[in-house]
């Protein structure tokens, strides 16, 4: 039960750090679209 909590603890903590990075290539994709025009 310990043990499976930690995983999806850290599986938990990846999909958010991946989210992150989504989110950020989206705002700098925007910024970039934004600037070309």
């Amino acid at each position: 039960m310990n043990d499976f909590g930690r995983k999806l603890i850290k599986t938990t903590n990846l999909a958010k750090n991946s989210l992150k990075r989504t989110i950020l290539a989206e705002t700098s994709l925007k910024r970039t679209i934004l600037a070309g025009n």
